[in-house]
């Protein structure tokens, strides 16, 4: 059976999500070591828009973590065989 475009491009999905999740960890620019309290609340104060975008960008990275998630386990039942028991186990099903 011949693999459609999406299914080629399925493993590339993990690496895209780790990309975006790194490129809004990034945006945040925050790597003080156990900050104080006041002092994270006046980077975020300082910096909303930085910090929304960030979250934004790395919430979106979800999305391709999913895919990924569902890719990888369609290609253990694929290798399973039957009714892909271990594979639904090994995803907490």
């Amino acid at each position: 059976m011949k693999e459609s475009r999406l299914d080629r491009l399925s493993p590339l999905s993990g690496a895209a999500a780790v990309l975006i999740m790194v490129i809004g960890i990034l945006l945040f620019n925050y790597y003080e070591f156990l900050p104080s309290a006041e002092s994270i609340t006046d980077y975020m104060n300082n910096n909303a828009a930085q910090v929304y975008t960030g979250g934004y960008i790395a919430s979106v990275s979800t999305f391709f973590f999913i895919w990924f998630a569902g890719s990888v386990r369609n290609a253990l039942i694929k290798q399973e065989g039957g009714t892909g028991s271990l594979s639904n186990i090994s995803f907490g099903y």
